[in-house]
C-alpha cells in the first residue's frame, strides 16, 4: 500500500437528516490518454484522516482541494451534507490501473470506499504533413521554427476546434523556456487536453532531412462569432543542455462559419451530437404535490454552453425557480464529452389528468451540416384531491383546526387564517398565553422578555411555528447557540411553508422555501431580509468561532418578519 497523504478535514459540522455514513472515491475520465490530467475525489458524509492508494505510475499534481456542500433530497426536503478532497495527477505509462480504496478514520472507527479502474491508452502523435502543404523555404533554412496547427480549417460557430502549438528541430532538445502561447481572439470557451510540463519528442523527416518534432499546447477552443480569425504566434527558448534558441511560429488564420439563418424556435445554441432523456419522480400525487422532472442531455460539442431546457408547461404547473444544474463532462479533441442533468421542481396544480408535453430541443449538427431535432415523450400526470379527516389519529393540531367545519380546502388558495373559526376560537387563548408567559419572563427577569412584546405579530402563525420561536428563546436562556439559530431557522421554514400554500405532509426545506417565493407577491425588500435571516443562521451555526449569545435582534427579526407577511 502506498500512503500518499494525510489531510485532516478542517471543516464545520453540518446537520445531517437520516444519512447513512459512506465514502465514494471518484476519478475522471476512466478512460485517458498518456500524460492526460486526471481528477481524483473523495466524496464521504463523514469528516476525519484520509489515507488512499494510488497506482505505482500516478504522479500528484499541486491541484488539492477539499471543502463541504449540502444537496438537498427534493422527495423528502432534507438536506445531506458531503465533504469532499480532490486530488489531481497524471499516468505516464500504458496499461489499467486500480485507484483506491480510500479509507477515513474518524475516532476508533475506519470508513472504505470503492475501488475505480482506470484505462490509460497510448498518445496518437499526429504524422506531420507534407512539405509541399505546410513548410515555405524560410522555415526550412532555419536550424528550428514552429507552426500553429489547427485540426480544422474552418469550424462553424460553437463547433470545437484543437490548436496546438508544434516545433521541428535539427537537434534533439533538452528542455524548453519562457514559452509564450499563441494569441487567441473572439473565444468563448477554451480548454487545456495536455501537459506543459511534460514534452515528449518524437523523429520524423522532412524531404528527407531528420528533424525532431514536438507539441507543447494543445488545446480544444470554441469560438464566438463569424469571420476570419487570426491566432498570433506562440514563442519559446529551445535548449540543447545549456546553448539556447529563441523562436517564434508565423500567424495563421482560421475561417468561421455562420450558423444557417433558419435557426428552429427551440434552438438552445448546441453544436454537436447530443441525446435526451426525460424521468419524473411520480405519475401519481396528491392536488398541490411538488414533483421532479430530470432531463438528461448527452453526446459532445459545445455542451457547456447548451442553455437550460424551457419547459413550456401548461398554467397548471408550477415551476419552482431555476433548475438545478449538475454537470459530469470532460474536454477532448470532439469537445465536451459527456452529460449535464436539469433537475425542475414542479407543483401539480390541479385535479385529475394533465399531461406534460414533449419537450422538443433543436441542435445544429456540424458533421451534416444541417438542424436535428430530439425530444422526451408525453408523460401523464393524475393527481387527487387530499380529503382531511379530524378524527385521524397523528395528524397536526392546523389539520384538526382546518377540518372543524368539514370543508376542504379544494384550491390551495385560502388560508385558514381567513376562518372566522379560528379567529374565535385562538384569539382568547393565546391572549391568555401570552399574558401568562410575559408574567412568567417578568418574575425571571430574562433577556428574553422584550420577544414577548413582538410575539402578538404572530397571530398569523400556528402553533407548530410559535412553538419554534419559544424554543428558541429558551435556548437563548440557557445560551445554546445551536439550538437558538436551528429553531430560528426551523420556525421561519414552517411559517413560510404554510403562507406559501406548500404540502403539509413533510417538512419543507429551506431551499423549497426560497424557490416558492421567487412567484410570490413578495416584496424584493422582504425576500431579502428572510434570506439575510436564513444566511445568519447558517452562518452562526457552521462559523468556526463560537461565542455567547448576547442578544435576541435575529430572533426580534425573525418574529417580526413572519408577522408582517401574515398580517
Amino acid at each position: 500500500m502506498q500512503k500518499l497523504f494525510t489531510y485532516l478535514f478542517i471543516l464545520v459540522n453540518l446537520v445531517v437528516f437520516g444519512q447513512k455514513n459512506s465514502v465514494v472515491l471518484e476519478v475522471t475520465p476512466t478512460n485517458a490518454t498518456v500524460g492526460e490530467p486526471l481528477n481524483i475525489t473523495i466524496k464521504s458524509t463523514v469528516q476525519g484522516n484520509v489515507e488512499i492508494d494510488f497506482p505505482k505510475n500516478f504522479t500528484q499534481g499541486y491541484d488539492v482541494m477539499s471543502g463541504s456542500n449540502v444537496e438537498v433530497d427534493y422527495s423528502t426536503g432534507r438536506s445531506v451534507s458531503f465533504y469532499y478532497l480532490s486530488q489531481s495527477g497524471t499516468i505516464s505509462k500504458a496499461g489499467t490501473y486500480k485507484f483506491g480504496p480510500a479509507y477515513i478514520k474518524k475516532g476508533n472507527k475506519v470508513f472504505r470506499s470503492n475501488t475505480v479502474s482506470v484505462t490509460i491508452q497510448k498518445e496518437q502523435v499526429a504524422t506531420p504533413a507534407p512539405l509541399s502543404q505546410n513548410f515555405s523555404k524560410q522555415q526550412l533554412r532555419q536550424i528550428a521554427f514552429g507552426v500553429i496547427e489547427k485540426s480544422k480549417a474552418s469550424v462553424y460557430e460553437g463547433e470545437a476546434v484543437t490548436i496546438n502549438a508544434r516545433v521541428y528541430a535539427q537537434f534533439n532538445a533538452t528542455h524548453i523556456e519562457n514559452y509564450q502561447t499563441y494569441g487567441l481572439s473572439n473565444v468563448n470557451d477554451k480548454h487545456q487536453l495536455d501537459d506543459l510540463s511534460s514534452i515528449k519528442i518524437e523523429p520524423t523527416r522532412i524531404k528527407n532531412r531528420p528533424y525532431f518534432t514536438f507539441n507543447c499546447d494543445k488545446k480544444v477552443v470554441f469560438f464566438s462569432g463569424s469571420g476570419t480569425k487570426t491566432i498570433e504566434p506562440f514563442t519559446l527558448s529551445l535548449y540543447k543542455d545549456f546553448d539556447g534558441l529563441d523562436l517564434s511560429s508565423y500567424p495563421t488564420t482560421i475561417e468561421i462559419k455562420p450558423l444557417p439563418k433558419n435557426k428552429p424556435a427551440n434552438f438552445n445554441g448546441g453544436v454537436g451530437s447530443f441525446s435526451l432523456a426525460q424521468e419524473i419522480s411520480a405519475n401519481t400525487l396528491k392536488k398541490g404535490d411538488v414533483f421532479t422532472l430530470k432531463l438528461t442531455l448527452k453526446g459532445s460539442g459545445n455542451l457547456q454552453n447548451i442553455q437550460a431546457p424551457d419547459l413550456n408547461l401548461p398554467t397548471e404547473f408550477k415551476v419552482y425557480g431555476d433548475p438545478v444544474i449538475k454537470e459530469n463532462y470532460r474536454y477532448s479533441e470532439n469537445g465536451v464529452e459527456g452529460k449535464i442533468t436539469y433537475v425542475y421542481s414542479i407543483q401539480a396544480n390541479f385535479s385529475g389528468e394533465k399531461q406534460v408535453p414533449a419537450l422538443k430541443i433543436a441542435f445544429f449538427n456540424p458533421q451534416k451540416e444541417k438542424f436535428e431535432e430530439i425530444q422526451t415523450k408525453e408523460v401523464t400526470i393524475t393527481t387527487t384531491d387530499a380529503i382531511i379527516n379530524a378524527r385521524t389519529s397523528g395528524q397536526s393540531i392546523e389539520m384538526v383546526r382546518s377540518s372543524s367545519k368539514n370543508t376542504p380546502n379544494e384550491t390551495g388558495s385560502t388560508s385558514l387564517f381567513q376562518q372566522p373559526l379560528f379567529w374565535s376560537l385562538s384569539i382568547p387563548l393565546l391572549i391568555a398565553f401570552f399574558i401568562g408567559f410575559i408574567q412568567f419572563r417578568k418574575k425571571k427577569e430574562s433577556p428574553t422578555a422584550i420577544i414577548e412584546e413582538n410575539k402578538p405579530e404572530l397571530i398569523a402563525v400556528e402553533e407548530p411555528e410559535i412553538d419554534f420561536f419559544d424554543e428558541a428563546a429558551k435556548a437563548f436562556g440557557a445560551q445554546q447557540e445551536n439550538a437558538y439559530y436551528t429553531n430560528i431557522e426551523n420556525g421561519m421554514i414552517a411559517a413560510l411553508a404554510k403562507m406559501l400554500s406548500l404540502k403539509n405532509d413533510s417538512q419543507s426545506s429551506k431551499q423549497l422555501v426560497i424557490q416558492a417565493m421567487k412567484d410570490q407577491a413578495i416584496s424584493d425588500e422582504m425576500k431579502a431580509k428572510i434570506k439575510s435571516i436564513f444566511e445568519a443562521c447558517t452562518a452562526a451555526k457552521y462559523g468556526f468561532e463560537k461565542k455567547e449569545l448576547d442578544n435576541t435582534d435575529l430572533l426580534e427579526e425573525a418574529i417580526e418578519v413572519i408577522g408582517q407577511l401574515g398580517a
